[in-house]
């Protein structure tokens, strides 16, 4: 068995790399963007934001159980995006504004006979 300082583990997991604001990549939604005469989905940016009370948790378990490595990533603490490129709504969303893309307006002016 072993134990360990609880202050100084928080203290120690807040220094990391992982936890610097500075350092995280923000997450992006994809969405439809007007390029080259039609809309096309942007696709989402994964990012590197923590859910930093999940992943303080995790840690914390890992250090506890005796673990000398742990992946944020596969222990889900890592925020993602609402909406990616393969969303439903995003592709149903993105054909309909390019189908009103295709509309038109015919102005009359003057006699019709």
């Amino acid at each position: 068995m072993y134990s360990y300082d609880t202050k100084s583990f928080t203290k120690a997991y807040k220094k990391l790399d992982a936890f610097n604001n500075k350092k995280m990549i923000k997450i992006a939604n994809a969405k439809p963007v007007y390029k080259d005469g039609k809309f096309e989905i942007q696709k989402e940016e994964e990012g590197t934001e923590l859910k930093k009370d999940v992943a303080a948790k995790k840690i914390g378990e890992a250090v506890k159980d005796g673990l000398s490595t742990i992946s944020l990533d596969k222990e889900n603490c890592y925020d993602n995006p609402e909406y990616t490129s393969d969303n439903d709504k995003l592709i149903n969303l993105a054909k309909d504004m390019n189908k009103k893309l295709k509309g038109s307006i015919t102005y009359k002016f003057g006699k019709q006979g």
